[in-house]
């Protein structure tokens, strides 16, 4: 498992407790963050005139 996998499966408070231990750059920390899977927008949602407000 590369890296950038590794951090984007790393839950967000094990992310945090390693950034504060220090065995996690900054840089580690924010791309963390950024490499986590996004929710993703439904069809429905996206349609324009629907109330589902969309994730």
């Amino acid at each position: 498992m590369s890296d950038l996998t590794e951090l984007a499966h790393l839950p967000a408070t094990e992310a945090l407790r390693r950034f504060r231990d220090r065995s996690l750059s900054p840089l580690g920390l924010m791309t963390a963050v950024l490499a986590r899977p996004k929710p993703f927008e439904t069809i429905e949602a996206a349609l324009p005139g629907n109330s589902v407000p969309a994730l």
